[in-house]
C-alpha cells in the first residue's frame, strides 16, 4: 500500500519560488541580450550561471514535496522522497506514536507545510528529563497531523494523508508477519547508485572545470567590443626563437568556439568519467583533468587576443 503526505499549502510555496526564479532568469536574459557583449553582459552572465544552482536544488526540493509518499508492506515501511528511498524493517519497529514536538528546528528543508531533515523529539511528553531521540522527519503537515515510527534508537516523523487507514493497514501487515528479511534501516538515493557522487574530489574537479569555462566565457564577453576584428587563433612553434608564431588569422565570430569547445569536451569526459568510474576511480579523474587542461589552453589563447 503507497500513502500520499497530507495536501499543505508547501508544494504551492515550492512552485511559487520556482516560478519567481524563472521569471527573474528570464528578465535577466532580457536584459543580457540588450547588455550583449560587454563587460556588463559578462558580470550579468555570470550572475545568471551562478542563480541556476539555488534553482536547481529548489526544483529539486519541489519535487520532493509532490513525490513524497510512504509505501507499506509485511516486510518494511518505505519513505520515498524524490530520487530517495527509506526501507524501515517492519521487525525493528517497536510502536507509533501521534506528533511530538521538536526540541530544536528541523536541520534541512523547512517552509511553511513542507519540512524535510533531521531533528530530535522526546517520546514522553510528561518526562522532560528524558533522554531525546533523534527523528528524521518526512512532513507536510503540523504536529497534530503527524506520525512517530520508532524503530530502535531513531524515530520517522510522517505525515500520511489518513493517518487512521495507515495506522489499520501497518497493524494489519504487523500481524501477518514478514516474508522476507529486509536489512536497514537502508536509505537508497537513484544518484547514490553512481559512485562518482561519492568522490568528492571528483566533484570538486567538475565543479573547477566549470569555473574555467564560465571564466572563459564571461572574459571573451568582456573583452568582445575591443577586440580586432581578425585575431590570431593559429599558432606554430618557431624553432629559431623558441617562441609560438602565429600562422593564421581568423574572424572575430569564430573565438566563441573555443570556450564552446572546451565546454563540450568537459561535458564529454564527465559523462565517460561517470561511466568509468565504479571501475577505476583514478581513470575517471583523469579524465575530468584533461578537459580542464583542454579549457584552460583554449582560454591561454584567449588571452593572447588582447
Amino acid at each position: 500500500m503507497g500513502m500520499r503526505s497530507a495536501p499543505s499549502r508547501g508544494g504551492w510555496i515550492g512552485l511559487a519560488g520556482l516560478g519567481a526564479g524563472l521569471l527573474l532568469e528570464a528578465f535577466l536574459l532580457w536584459l543580457l541580450a540588450r547588455l550583449w557583449p560587454g563587460p556588463a553582459a559578462a558580470v550579468l552572465a555570470l550572475v545568471m550561471t551562478a542563480l541556476l544552482i539555488p534553482l536547481f536544488v529548489l526544483a529539486y526540493w519541489t519535487w520532493g514535496y509532490f513525490s513524497l509518499r510512504y509505501d507499506l508492506s509485511r516486510d518494511a515501511v518505505t519513505i520515498r522522497w524524490a530520487a530517495s528511498r527509506l526501507t524501515i524493517p517492519m521487525p525493528d519497529v517497536t510502536h507509533l506514536l501521534n506528533g511530538r514536538a521538536y526540541l530544536h528546528p528541523v536541520r534541512g528543508i523547512k517552509w511553511p507545510g513542507y519540512e524535510v531533515g533531521r531533528t530530535q523529539i522526546l517520546l514522553d511528553d510528561a518526562d522532560p528529563e528524558a533522554d531525546p531521540l533523534d527523528a528524521l522527519v518526512y512532513a507536510t503537515a503540523p504536529v497534530e497531523g503527524q506520525l512517530v515510527i520508532v524503530a530502535n534508537d531513531l524515530a520517522y516523523v510522517l505525515s500520511p494523508a489518513d493517518r487512521a487507514a495507515f495506522l489499520r493497514d501497518f497493524k494489519m501487515r504487523r500481524r501477518l508477519g514478514t516474508v522476507h528479511q529486509v536489512e536497514g534501516p537502508t536509505e537508497v538515493s537513484t544518484w547514490g547508485r553512481l559512485t562518482v557522487f561519492r568522490d568528492a574530489l571528483g566533484l570538486e574537479l567538475v565543479v573547477a572545470g566549470l569555473i574555467v569555462s564560465a571564466l572563459a566565457f564571461a572574459w571573451l564577453v568582456w573583452h568582445y567590443p575591443s577586440l580586432p576584428a581578425e585575431v590570431p587563433l593559429v599558432f606554430s612553434f618557431d624553432p629559431a626563437t623558441a617562441q609560438a608564431v602565429v600562422t593564421a588569422m581568423r574572424p572575430l565570430s569564430t573565438t566563441w568556439l573555443l570556450p564552446l569547445i572546451g565546454t563540450a569536451v568537459l561535458v564529454l569526459n564527465t559523462a565517460l568519467a561517470v561511466a568509468v568510474h565504479q571501475r577505476t576511480r583514478v581513470g575517471a579523474r583523469l579524465l575530468v583533468v584533461g578537459a580542464i587542461l583542454v579549457q584552460i589552453a583554449f582560454f591561454v589563447v584567449l588571452l593572447k587576443m588582447s
